[in-house]
């Protein structure tokens, strides 16, 4: 009875687990196929240490076990940029939560002081790595928004740049820039998909143009 019961358990067991292997294998597949029709590079886990690198962000000041997967490397012009799904776990025990986004990052060609244009109910505390932040009140900020900057007056420029690029992105959508790294990312309910990349990507376009030079003869 006991090895009938086992067998039983086994089957049941595989019987879940076989169709969420498919569902993941046709996922990451589709992130393959449209990374080879891009010119994109895709690999599923963190290969380029993306989750190290987002710790030095409001994103990464929170929660445990950090990591990225899905993640793709794209050619630019001007600058890195990578982009993928970032995990963090809050809490622990039976309060343990996973928390999912979709996030851009680059690294810029002209780097700025520290920049977070936040949704209003982000948790944001002006310590450190952040000690030296302070709030931006400007009667440009959007109701529903908070925005930081170690250097509120002499990057009014960049913070007003970030400003625009957010107006492009979900409502639930941050952005980050500090030092040569910046970021912008949103909360998932759901593993990222083929739409969610393309989104991503034409944000961190708009990231890496709101922070790059205009070439001679270009207007800025």
């Amino acid at each position: 009875m006991d090895a009938a019961l086992s067998i039983l358990v086994l089957l049941l067991v595989g019987a879940v687990l076989l169709p969420l292997a498919r569902i993941r294998r046709a996922r990451r597949q589709m992130l393959a196929k449209l990374a080879l029709r891009r010119g994109w590079t895709y690999h599923p886990v963190d290969s380029w240490q993306i989750a190290s690198e987002i710790d030095n962000t409001c994103l990464g000041a929170w929660g445990h076990d950090h990591a990225c997967c899905d993640v793709f490397s794209v050619p630019t012009r001007s600058g890195s940029l990578w982009l993928g799904e970032f995990t963090r776990q809050i809490a622990s025990g039976r309060w343990r939560r996973t928390e999912r986004y979709a996030l851009a990052m680059a690294h810029l060609p002209v780097g700025c002081g520290g920049i977070a244009d936040l949704p209003a109910e982000s948790l944001f505390v002006p310590t450190d790595p952040f000690a030296c932040y302070r709030p931006v009140r400007q009667p440009a900020t959007p109701a529903g928004r908070q925005v930081w900057a170690e250097r509120p007056t002499s990057d009014r420029a960049a913070i007003g740049r970030l400003a625009d690029l957010v107006g492009h992105l979900p409502d639930s959508a941050a952005a980050e820039a500090r030092g040569a790294l910046a970021a912008v990312y949103w909360p998932l309910s759901h593993r990222a998909r083929v739409r969610d990349v393309i989104e991503l990507h034409r944000a961190g376009e708009r990231l890496l143009r709101a922070f790059t030079p205009p070439a001679d003869g270009e207007s800025p």
